[in-house]
């Protein structure tokens, strides 16, 4: 798979905040509660079972595991109270510090091992199980070629674990925060099973522990007194609400009833700090966007055709006029912010080249590539489909109420019967990801294949598209050829 890199971090994450143990609410009966948005459902709370942020927000205040996070982002002991390193990085010794699980059983090295092979059982299935493919044989037992012995964990008594690596990892303390390497309490799991979750079941070595959760109400957790660091909680009680809808929390915020949510709608920033002054907060976030082509179906087995893609993309016009603040244009994989990466990133050699040589240069190559030579059916269905098409010049009615310019509709379907599946679904996540909006649908887009998205895209992004698709494509029927627009839509 030909990954192409569009947009990377400092992109942000989005908050909504009350400072340090300021703020809260009453629970109803006097406890001093935290009451806190999360931005989706909850499907699990089983560390080795999820793979959403949000459901990790309650998993973090539930467990801890080695290390853990300090305000500032520094990485530093959670569970671990010392460790050392051999010389060639490869084994990890960790002592642990004295603790016990809520229900008053130790806290044991026993536990974290049990944890690790866990996560690795191919009936467990975690998405995140590769995580931690850098412990030694943790692929292989993934893949059930060798039993759970052999795995790269061990303790050498209740408070030594030693942990075995593939190959050296500077990384390995940050990757210690991650809640793929929690442990969990066997004593519980063997006896409850999937259902060790629940309420009534669970148990946990972090500042609170579940005591509701009821699906479209609110989950719930309570402070833990066996917390080796439970004098130290700002809250007594912290209530999760599972808010999707962005006006919902705002509603909350205005009414009293929400003291912090991990996200807001970041291209309102500016509102939303007038409102709530305050309140919206950002951090740096590590990630990249990208759109991947599948190489190994034409046209894009042609390296030809995934460069001139690539180039064509306006990056710097979706990062400044579409995407929320935060994001930047990405030449290279690796984000900024990075821990230990202070070197110079390699990137694509036409980075710094000019606008219109890259799409010089992206039309060159498609017009070189298996692409340009290619046929459109005679009679192709989608020919038909278009039904009624605007008069020469004209916009489709639904792009005129719009205030950006118009990829024909009859051009574009065109282009569909043309190319495979993989350039349909890069030009439909594209005019998605430029648009950045859904629209009402004409009679005249109506039996278009995709016809609930858009068929409008910004001057800009149009432009790119139509200077990286040979002429010929369009040519053979002229009377789309003419719709293409030369003015904004729904001007005369």
């Amino acid at each position: 798979m030909r990954l192409n890199k569009l947009f990377s971090g400092t992109a942000i994450a989005l908050a909504l905040v009350l400072s340090a143990c300021g703020g809260g609410g009453s629970g109803g009966d006097d406890t001093l509660t935290l009451r806190r948005g999360i931005s989706a459902k909850v499907d699990t709370l089983d560390p080795h079972r999820s793979s959403a942020a949000w459901e990790n927000i309650i998993i973090g205040d539930m467990f801890h595991g080695l290390m853990q996070h300090a305000p500032d982002g520094e990485v530093i002991p959670a569970m671990a109270d010392s460790w050392e390193t051999s010389e060639d990085g490869l084994n990890w010794t960790f002592t642990l510090r004295e603790t016990t699980w809520s229900d008053g059983v130790p806290v044991t090295a026993g536990d974290f091992v049990y944890g690790l092979r866990r996560i690795q059982d191919p009936a467990i299935a975690s998405q995140y199980s590769s995580l931690l493919y850098i412990i030694k044989n943790a692929q292989a037992l993934n893949e059930a070629r060798v039993a759970p012995e052999e795995l790269g964990v061990r303790a050498i008594d209740d408070l030594t674990l030693e942990i075995t690596l593939e190959e050296p990892a500077p990384y390995f303390l940050g990757l210690l925060t991650h809640y793929t390497t929690f442990p969990v309490p066997q004593h519980i799991v063997e006896q409850f099973g999937e259902s060790w979750v629940q309420p009534d079941n669970i148990e946990v070595n972090g500042p609170y522990k579940l005591v509701y959760w009821v699906t479209g109400d609110q989950i719930v957790a309570e402070k833990n007194p066996l917390f080796y660091e439970a004098d130290t909680l700002c809250f007594e009680r912290v209530s999760y609400f599972e808010l999707e809808d962005l006006a919902a929390v705002e509603r909350r915020i205005e009414a009293g009833d929400l003291d912090i949510n991990n996200d807001f709608d970041g291209g309102r920033k500016a509102e939303l700090d007038r409102r709530f002054p305050g309140w919206a907060r950002t951090t740096p976030g590590l990630l990249t966007t990208y759109w991947s082509f599948n190489s190994s179906e034409a046209p894009f087995d042609d390296v030809r055709v995934r460069k001139a893609l690539a180039m064509a993309i306006d990056r710097e016009f979706l990062v400044e006029s579409v995407l929320t603040p935060g994001f930047i244009p990405a030449y290279n994989f690796v984000p900024p912010g990075i821990a230990n990466y202070e070197t110079d990133r390699p990137e694509v050699d036409w980075a710094n080249i000019g606008r219109r040589e890259r799409l010089m240069e992206s039309r060159r190559l498609l017009n070189t590539s298996t692409a340009r030579r290619a046929t459109i059916p005679r009679r192709h269905p989608s020919h038909k489909r278009i039904g009624t098409r605007s008069r020469p010049g004209s916009m489709p009615r639904s792009c005129a109420r719009t205030r950006k310019f118009c990829m024909p509709i009859c051009a574009k379907a065109i282009l569909r019967s043309r190319m495979v599946a993989g350039w349909r679904t890069i030009t439909t996540r594209l005019t998605i990801s430029t648009c950045w909006t859904r629209m009402p649908v004409s009679k005249t887009m109506a039996t278009i294949p995709t016809r609930n998205m858009t068929a409008c895209l910004s001057w800009r992004a149009r432009s790119a598209i139509w200077s990286s698709v040979p002429r010929s494509l369009l040519r053979r029927n002229k009377s789309c050829w003419k719709t293409i627009p030369s003015r904004p839509c729904g001007s005369r």
